[in-house]
């Protein structure tokens, strides 16, 4: 497996507060995943929807998680195993367990498991998804971002939407500097990288499971 480089950064006192020695860029997922499938896709959503996720990861991964940590809102619980040394590391991510323990709970117990907060949250996310699409439907303004990838970067790890937006760079590089080349292949290039990197996932997995 290749390396996942990311930045150097550490959120000392946001680890201290939540239990952690520190949180790192890395524990939030602000890593480079040097997947060619993830590069492929980014070149067929384009620049827009790719520019969309980064600013999407900023937000949620860079400015709501670490404010969400700080504020004590994701904390191990004691039936996690290990909690102090599994709980915000690069292989279990905090922000992302929490999100999914919190879904896990709702379906288990019902909406009275959802706090009033995040209930609260939940309204203003949509009320800004709708106005947001009947702008982009009525004015089409350049500037707004793509919606709907903006609010995914919120449910995935930052890595995924960080190499999806540099494929979605090389693919804009190459249509603004080389539109014949671009036309011509891009598409099929981009796919090509999904299939194959997807077939060596399968293989991988076969020769693992024969052994």
């Amino acid at each position: 497996m290749l390396p996942r480089p990311g930045p150097g950064f550490v959120l000392p006192a946001l680890g201290k507060l939540s239990g952690a020695a520190g949180i790192s860029a890395k524990n939030l997922s602000f890593v480079f995943d040097p997947s060619l499938l993830l590069a492929g896709f980014g070149a067929i959503i384009g620049f827009r929807t790719g520019l969309s996720l980064l600013l999407g990861d900023i937000f949620s991964w860079g400015l709501l998680r670490p404010w969400g940590l700080f504020q004590g809102f994701i904390v191990p619980s004691a039936d996690e195993p290990d909690p102090a040394t599994m709980l915000v590391t690069e292989e279990w991510p905090g922000p992302a367990v929490a999100t999914w323990k919190v879904v896990a709970e709702t379906l288990h117990n019902g909406l009275g498991a959802i706090p009033v907060s995040a209930l609260l949250a939940v309204a203003i996310g949509g009320g800004a998804g709708i106005a947001g699409a009947w702008l982009q439907h009525r004015h089409a303004p350049r500037l707004l971002p793509n919606i709907p990838a903006f609010g995914l970067t919120m449910v995935i790890p930052a890595s995924i939407s960080i190499t999806m937006f540099f494929g979605s760079l090389v693919g804009k590089a190459l249509e603004r500097y080389q539109p014949s080349l671009a036309q011509r292949f891009l598409i099929a290039a981009a796919s090509g990288l999904i299939a194959g990197e997807s077939l060596t996932g399968v293989v991988r997995a076969s020769i693992g499971i024969v052994g």
